[in-house]
């Protein structure tokens, strides 16, 4: 996970809520950095928002006599341990990282299709000219595996606007198995296109448009890369949020 620039800004002397040590609130913000999970925007974001906290809190208690130093530490201890502080974001976590999974989807098969069209339609002579069973297999669960993840892209981004007929937490646990299941299905279908294509160039070497195939190769990492990121932050938001 990138790390994210936790210097607070020149104007922070200024802040009676953030003199004092400025080691010791820096240090805290990159603990719970550290353990936010999120597009880098958001997490930036939400470190943003705890600064402004703990300056208040600060300020507050400066405000009854304490020293810099000490009114820092007693924000620090009344917002509680950085894991705790991650953990009441992680509903806000795993409602973006959602978002972002709904969006590499509902981009990344556009893209697909129209990458491997562009290289599929340059065929110059058909490589399985008798009916193989298994580029029939491959041919139903390509088709299969694409509407699931068009279906399950969709469902998420539904979800993610509310279902009035489900309670709150019901709507999130569906967004999520759909987010998974869109990004399964679209691994599963790359998976068996990028083994069609390897197939087809072992029967038949000059059936395959070889200067084309850096077009679909290239979106397909791109996507994949793309899906394995937002996917992973996914699986870490939904299990903070249901240890929280």
């Amino acid at each position: 996970m990138d790390r994210l620039d936790l210097t607070d800004d020149p104007g922070a002397a200024d802040d009676p809520g953030r003199t004092g040590d400025p080691g010791l609130i820096d240090d805290y913000l990159r603990d719970v950095a550290v353990r936010l999970c999120g597009p880098r925007r958001w997490r930036e974001e939400i470190v943003e928002e705890v600064r402004d906290g703990l300056a208040e809190t600060a300020a507050a208690c400066q405000e009854q006599g304490m020293n810099p130093t000490a009114a820092q530490r007693t924000a620090i201890t009344e917002w509680g341990s950085a894991r705790v502080v991650a953990g009441a974001y992680a509903r806000a976590a795993l409602h973006a990282t959602g978002k972002r999974v709904g969006t590499v989807v509902l981009l990344g098969v556009p893209l697909l299709v129209a990458t491997w069209w562009a290289v599929l339609s340059q065929r110059v002579r058909d490589p399985f000219p008798q009916p193989s069973p298994g580029v029939e297999v491959a041919a139903n669960v390509l088709g299969v595996s694409a509407l699931l993840t068009v279906v399950g892209a969709l469902l998420a981004w539904v979800f993610s606007k509310g279902v009035r007929s489900l309670a709150r937490q019901d709507s999130e646990r569906w967004r999520y198995r759909a987010s998974v299941t869109a990004v399964i299905c679209l691994a599963a279908a790359m998976s068996v296109t990028l083994t069609v294509q390897i197939a087809q160039a072992l029967v038949d070497p000059r059936s395959v448009a070889w200067p084309w195939l850096a077009l679909p190769l290239g979106s397909s990492a791109l996507v994949g890369t793309a899906l394995l990121t937002e996917g992973r932050r996914l699986v870490v938001a939904r299990r903070m949020w249901a240890a929280g």
